[in-house]
């Protein structure tokens, strides 16, 4: 027996520092030294730093620095002092590397993208009330004069003390209080000064202590800082100080260790005060007599990193910063334990990976390792005691590679190793062996029979086991006989079980399979829906009836009837997909272990919000293990991986419940000439031009604790039906968005889930061309109606004329005219008629969505009478008899049909018909059969090429119309669903100009159209 046991400690976990460095955010900084900290009002964290100041969103930071070549930069490089004014400029007091004063800089907000310059040797800037920038110098305030430009109205400051230090170096800071007073730091003119802004007067203000003694003005060390209930508090070189609201007499606070300086504070939304010290960073929660320490260190744990500024942003996250870096501290507490090894520990687990976890009758937990063998861990004094493998003895551990453990009914610790299975005796402290192969350890072979993987207490007395590797998977141990017996009814690979009303649940490589445990039948207890749960790693029946199977796959969940009924993955807000462990707290919330941090998931919440650990938030594992989960009795949740055991308490777990504000940080719209960038979205609605065909919005939940986690939703409203999650994604981009006027919303969450109630909006105009417009529409509406007269009365007067020119007789003549009346009547009539319909109803509608679509019907049923007119004028024109108008009518119609509808054109037409005549009746009808054969063509074969042959000899005109479509069979076709119709117009007008038309066709081969009309008498001659 190996029990080595270690030194006692108060407690074997690891202390997470309260402040640590935020090397996310300080890798975007311009700089490491941050020199001033300021949230401005829309919620953005601004960093001045010795390079320059710098805006963070959380995600990007937006920088702005110091440039010897252009006035339009920052006038120096050090940043000593920021403010924000009401026009949402934000003033910069900055200093040389010499820390003489450099000037004033102005961003001029909202837009941010104008920088201007004041020359003034300022030490600090301040805001009024008013919110007007105020300039503080050595010995005069400044007030901005917004009409002007410039700063003027100086009054002096207090008269100054003699002797001291260099007015640059003893103007602290500066804080104006609600009741219009400027607190400021000034060991040069006796302390704090005073100064009523209102009357613009300024005066030295007294400090005493408790016995009423005026404390010396060195003393004073910090700038001053009111809280939320007007209080002005003031560090000290030793302690700190705060003058009540209205009331001229400051208090010393003794809350600090002796000899502690302050020199900064900050306050949170609960109304704890930070201050910020020689020493680190102290807490001092409302009421309280006592400041509790945080230290700073650097990443090499040295100590002091020269802290500058503190300060609490909204969300709940206190950040100092140093001239070493940036450091915070998120006021949610992190309640995650960790414990790992440490090979200059005694008192540590004995390996790093942690395979298996299990708690005794005693309340005491043991920690299954790779390598290190068993620990034993005593809650209650912090004792850990490592049991390994000893060679040669026969009651140590059987291996120090620990797969499983479990405990039986009677106290008993059982423990799973890559050779053979293990019982703990307690009174002993030693270990019974029982082998699979008991001769394996005589003969000094270590067959691969005797693998425990998983080890389960029935509590009838019986033991099971499994063995991955083995052919026999599923064993029972009697451990009366110590005899090993297979299970006959079961003959798949076993890797993982679980015991469950009286039955063995088990993960095999083919799916779930169930061991009744007093018959001995196997069932598949669950429908997985035809997909194969590969690598089964966790069981978990839920209190409200579920069964959670864990995988490789994703975390599944299963009804009482074993049907699937939901998976979780990456692909909905799992960090990973593989599950390894899974436990119930009292409130019936899942607590998983991935491959990616732990998980929580509420199952009865209607979302199933997925709710995610890691290392952001305290957690000290990467990875985590099969087997090693455990919920101890009060409730407490172990869980291990690859550096040791996380534990926490689920109660104690605090959520982020600061609801951030979101925010719009850009605008993309595009052109085919490019892109433009707008980076401030106010209040006003913002337009996106009628040739930007593609416009992006940005956005950002201004959410610091673990912004990567937090999500968004945005809907265009009148565009998008309904609001669409984008998940982690800040962006939203919409293209081809007709003309009109939007709002895009968006909301977000924190890191825990936590939506806005209010959603962000933003008025887009989206501009329209010129022939989108109402006016535009109008005009083409009144232009199309006078065509179509005019072109009626032109038609119908040339028609007649031509006709009373040709006709020969009286009988002639009226065909003519009937024929023209028919057309009239059929292809411009009714349009004329729905044009009129339409624009009544337009009017009656106004100009809203409905109206636009009767414009718009108005628009293409004019343009369709234009074009039918223009047919009807083409046929009727005697110009148009002659043989080579003809021909190049045909040919242009034909090419250009193909073209705008998509398929390849392929055209043969005499290149020279000769100057024979073709008369209008034989003109249109040939015109009317290529017409109707390209759409019959386009509309129902879907070809790639169309092939058009016109030939012109021997008294003949033969027209062919072939393409490579999807064809069809002539025999099967029925009705207007294909065609029908369009074919027998096709061959009526064929016969009735003496000719023949036949169509040839068959599924998958295309259709071929041949027509062949006798040509008229006038054009034989020519062509014969």
């Amino acid at each position: 027996m190996a029990a080595a046991r270690g030194s006692v400690v108060a407690q074997a976990t690891q202390t997470v520092p309260a402040f640590r460095p935020a090397v996310d955010v300080e890798r975007a900084l311009p700089q490491s030294s941050v020199m001033y900290m300021m949230e401005d009002a829309r919620g953005f964290l601004w960093f001045g730093t010795r390079e320059g100041v710098a805006r963070w969103d959380g995600y990007a930071m937006r920088v702005w620095r110091h440039d010897p070549f252009n006035r339009a930069s920052l006038p120096g490089n050090v940043v000593r002092s920021l403010a924000e004014d009401r026009e949402g400029s934000v003033w910069v007091v900055l200093h040389n590397y010499l820390d003489k004063a450099a000037g004033i800089a102005r961003i001029v907000g909202p837009e941010l993208e104008v920088m201007e310059r004041f020359d003034l040797p300022a030490r600090h800037v301040a805001v009024d009330t008013d919110g007007v920038a105020l300039a503080i110098t050595a010995d005069s305030i400044f007030r901005f004069d917004a009409r002007r430009g410039v700063f003027n109205q100086p009054f002096a400051r207090a008269p100054r003390a003699q002797g001291r230090v260099s007015p640059d170096q003893a103007l602290m800071a500066t804080a104006v209080g609600r009741d219009r007073r400027l607190w400021i730091a000034d060991q040069v003119k006796g302390g704090i000064e005073s100064c009523d802004l209102a009357s613009r007067t300024c005066r030295s203000m007294a400090f005493r202590d408790g016995r009423d003694h005026v404390l010396p003005d060195s003393l004073v060390a910090g700038r001053p800082f009111e809280d939320r209930d007007g209080n002005i508090w003031v560090g000290l070189r030793d302690g700190i100080g705060r003058f009540p609201r209205g009331r001229d007499q400051a208090e010393r606070f003794d809350v600090l260790p002796p000899g502690t300086g302050a020199f900064a504070f900050t306050q949170d939304r609960a109304g704890t005060l930070w201050i910020l010290s020689n020493d680190g960073v102290f807490e001092l929660p409302a009421g309280a007599t006592q400041a509790r320490q945080h230290r700073l260190t650097t990443l090499a744990n040295e100590a002091n990193p020269a802290p500058v500024v503190i300060h609490a942003d909204r969300g709940g996250t206190v950040w100092v910063g140093t001239v070493w870096g940036l450091y915070r501290h998120e006021l949610r507490r992190s309640t995650f334990g960790h414990l790992e090894h440490n090979p200059r520990d005694a008192n540590s687990p004995s390996a790093g990976l942690v395979t298996a976890l299990a708690e005794d009758h005693d309340g005491q937990v043991w920690i299954g390792t790779i390598g290190g063998g068993l620990n034993r861990w005593d809650r209650r004094t912090g004792i850990i005691t490592r049991f390994r493998y000893v060679t040669g003895d026969p009651r140590s551990l059987s291996h120090d590679i620990v797969w499983s453990l479990a405990v039986d009914s009677t106290g008993g610790l059982w423990a799973g190793t890559a050779f053979g299975l293990n019982r703990f005796d307690p009174a002993s402290s030693a270990f019974r062996r029982y082998l699979a192969d008991p001769l394996a350890e005589r003969s000094g072979i270590r067959p691969s029979d005797n693998v425990v993987s998983d080890v389960v207490a029935d509590g009838r007395g019986a033991i099971w086991t499994t063995c991955a590797p083995c052919r026999n998977s599923l064993r029972r141990l009697d451990p009366a006989t110590g005899r090993y017996a297979g299970v006959s009814a079961f003959t798949e690979p076993a890797g993982y079980i679980e015991l469950d009303r009286g039955a063995l649940w088990i993960g095999s490589t083919v799916g779930i399979r169930r061991l009744d445990i007093g018959s001995q039948a196997v069932t598949s207890p669950a429908d997985s829906g035809g997909g194969n749960l590969d690598g089964i790693l966790a069981f978990h029946r839920g209190s409200e009836g579920s069964v959670w199977v864990g995988a490789n796959s994703g975390l599944f969940r299963f009804d009482e009837g074993g049907h699937l009924r939901g998976r979780y993955t990456a692909a909905n807000g799992m960090p990973g997909n593989a599950v390894f462990g899974i436990l119930e707290d009292a409130r019936g919330h899942l607590w998983l272990s991935t491959n990616r941090g732990l998980v929580s998931i509420d199952p009865k919440a209607a979302s199933n919000d997925v709710r995610v650990y890691d290392h952001t938030t305290g957690i000290g594992n990467v990875e985590f293990n099969r087997n090693a989960s455990l919920r101890a009795r009060d409730g407490t949740m172990y869980f291990g991986g690859d550096r040791g055991v996380t534990w926490f308490h689920p109660d104690s777990v605090e959520l982020n419940t600061y609801r951030p504000p979101v925010v719009f940080t850009t605008l993309e719209r595009s052109t085919q000439r490019g892109t433009r960038v707008t980076h401030h979205l106010g209040d006003a609605p913002v337009r996106v031009a009628a040739d930007e065909y593609t416009f992006t919005v940005g956005f950002a939940a201004l959410n610091y604790i673990n912004p990567h986690r937090n999500q968004y939703a945005v809907q265009l409203v009148d565009f998008d039906q309904d609001w669409k999650s984008l998940g982690v994604s800040r962006t939203a981009t919409y293209t081809n968005v007709p003309p009109g006027r939007y709002e895009f919303r968006v909301r977000g969450s924190n890191d825990d889930g936590l939506w806005n109630e209010q959603p962000a909006s933003l008025v887009v105009i989206v501009e329209p061309f010129f022939w989108q417009t109402w006016w535009f529409r109008a005009f083409l509406v009144a232009a199309s109606v006078a065509m179509v007269i005019a072109a009626t009365w032109y038609a119908s007067r040339n028609r007649f004329r031509l006709a009373l020119q040709r006709s020969e007789s009286a009988r002639a003549l009226e065909t003519e005219r009937s024929r023209i009346s028919r057309d009239m009547h059929d292809e411009v009539g009714a349009s004329l008629t729905e044009i009129a319909i339409l624009s009544e109803v337009a009017l009656r509608t106004g100009s809203g969505t409905a109206g636009n679509a009767h414009l718009q019907r108005i628009g293409e049923k004019s343009r369709a009478t234009i074009d039918s007119i223009g047919e009807i004028v083409w046929a009727i024109d005697p110009r148009n008899d002659a043989g080579d108008r003809f021909v190049a009518y045909l040919r242009e119609y034909a090419a250009d049909y193909l073209e705008s509808a998509g398929p390849r054109a392929i055209l043969a037409f005499p290149a020279s018909p000769g100057p024979g005549r073709f008369t209008a009746d034989f003109r249109r009808t040939v015109f009317l059969i290529l017409k109707e054969a390209l759409a019959n063509a386009v509309r129902h074969g879907r070809p790639r090429s169309v092939k058009v042959n016109l030939l012109l000899e021997g008294g003949q005109l033969s027209l062919v119309i072939a393409d490579d479509g999807v064809g069809f069979d002539p025999s099967a076709v029925v009705g207007r669903a294909h065609g029908e119709d369009g074919l027998d117009n096709m061959r009526q007008r064929a016969a009735a100009a003496g000719g023949e038309l036949v169509v040839r066709s068959s599924p998958g081969q295309g259709t071929t159209v041949e027509c062949s009309l006798p040509l008229p008498q006038a054009a034989v001659h020519v062509h014969a």
